[in-house]
């Protein structure tokens, strides 16, 4: 009898404990983040409840930190930016001149491709990502860029958006 009784109390000390934890406790890293963007007239959305996120940096051996992001929406589209040379709250154009090496990619569920890549608008200072607050932890910003070339170079689509990301480790 005193057996099943110890089982009893254990088993409802685990059932409590389990019942009781919330959906959130992971911290930091899962609560509040998003990516909604406008591209050229389509809803982009990627937050914790819809679809993939993720935003890492990365140090190089010459010291510098590149910046690197990837969310996927609930429909299968893709939005990836990088920003090379990273060095906090400021405005990174976007493939204006040989050596900035920052781009930004949307793909859809049917494989189309716009983009811009590194020297892939030169001179062109209408596309840029905004960091507007940054932390060891976390980033946001905006997006906008006037001008996301397809893969034929023939046509091009504007985004705006803006985020608020939480580093994966």
């Amino acid at each position: 009898m005193k057996k099943q009784l110890v089982l009893l109390v254990f088993s409802l000390v685990v059932s409590i404990s389990l019942v009781s934890c919330s959906a959130n406790d992971d911290g930091p890293a899962d609560s509040d983040q998003f990516l909604n963007a406008d591209v050229n007239g389509v809803f982009f959305n990627s937050s914790n409840n819809s679809a993939a996120l993720s935003f890492r940096k990365d140090y190089n051996s010459l010291g510098t930190v590149s910046l690197y992001v990837r969310s996927i929406s609930d429909r299968g589209e893709i939005l990836d930016f990088q920003i090379d040379n990273f060095t906090g709250i400021g405005i990174y154009r976007l493939g204006d001149q040989v050596y900035n090496k920052n781009w930004i990619s949307y793909s859809t569920h049917d494989h189309d491709l716009w983009a811009i890549m590194p020297n892939g608008a030169p001179n062109d200072i209408t596309n840029f990502i905004e960091i507007t607050s940054n932390s060891d932890d976390r980033i946001e910003g905006k997006i906008s860029c006037s001008k996301l070339w397809n893969e034929q170079q023939s046509s091009y689509a504007p985004i705006e958006g803006q985020f608020k990301l939480n580093i994966r480790l």
